[in-house]
Order: structure tokens, then sequence, then C-alpha cells
């Protein structure tokens, strides 16, 4: 008899064929597909017309997964393994509400006071135009950066990966 070590993974139905691919490069063989649905999560609101309540689903898809623990070079497609899982993501949201909030406050206070006090309006409503405007020039370049670091994170998962097919060929 063999010997076999398994593994359960939970993705989302969108990513259920990626996360295959991905776990066939490191030797693990799909043995077993459940979808589940959750139902739960249920939101009460009392109003003055009664009560009203919203139930959220959740749905996922749960793998499990066998691999051969003869496998060719079973050590090194570990390693490879355990680096590839521990390539993390850096949220790339940002988002630009509050800060142009902030220039558009910054430019209706300076049109409206620019006739009554043009020297403070000119200092009030410059810093808030300055302030906003640079607080969103920030975020951007930190969604870009992190965006930057997710291609670089993804690109190495795919080196790790053919890396992995190689020692099992």
């Amino acid at each position: 008899m063999e010997r076999t070590e398994s593994k359960v993974v939970q993705a989302a139905p969108s990513a259920e064929n990626h996360k295959i691919q991905e776990m066939q490069a490191f030797g693990w063989n799909l043995v077993n597909r459940q979808e589940l649905v959750e139902e739960g999560n249920t939101y009460g609101t009392i109003s003055s017309s009664g009560v009203s309540s919203t139930t959220q689903i959740h749905k996922y898809v749960k793998l499990h997964f066998q691999r051969n623990m003869a496998l060719p070079n079973i050590e090194k497609i570990k390693a490879l393994e355990s680096e590839h899982e521990s390539i993390g993501y850096v949220s790339a949201k940002t988002s630009l509400k509050w800060p142009l909030i902030i220039v558009v406050f910054g430019v209706v206070g300076f049109m409206a006071n620019i006739s009554n006090n043009p020297g403070g309006a000119f200092v009030i409503g410059g810093l808030l135009i300055a302030g906003g405007g640079y607080w969103a020039y920030s975020r951007v370049q930190r969604g870009q950066a992190a965006e930057a670091t997710n291609a670089e994170g993804e690109s190495r998962r795919r080196d790790l990966e053919r890396a992995a097919q190689t020692l099992m060929a």
C-alpha cells in the first residue's frame, strides 16, 4: 500500500479550475469536489412598517487533494510548494472618495470666500486643495505599488509551479 498525504482546500467557484491546476503543479491529484452553499448572516431591522431581514448566501467549493509520498524529489517539491504558499497578496484597493471630497470642499470654500476675504480664502482653500490632492496622489501611488508587488508575486508563483513540474518529470 502506498503512502499518501491529503489536503483540503476551499476556493471560490470562479477560481476552482485555477486552484486545481495550481495544486496539480505540485503533484496533488483531485480526489473529491464538494460545492457548499451556506445560508446565514441574517441582518434584521425593525421599522414602523414591521420587521425586515436579509439573508446572505455564501458559496464556495471544497476540493480534496491527495499526493503520493513516493513522488521523485518530494522534499524539493514540498519546499517549492511552501514558498509558493508563503507569497501573499497586497490589497491594491484604494479609495479616492475622501481625498476628492477634501479637494471639492477646498474649491467650493475658495470660490465662496474669494470676494469677501481673498487672503484667507486663498490660504485655507489652497491648503485643502493641496492636502487633498497630495492625499489622492499618495493613494494612487500606493495602489500602483501594490499592483506591482502582486504582479511580481504572481510571476514568482508561476516560476515555482514550473520548477515543481520539472522535478516531477
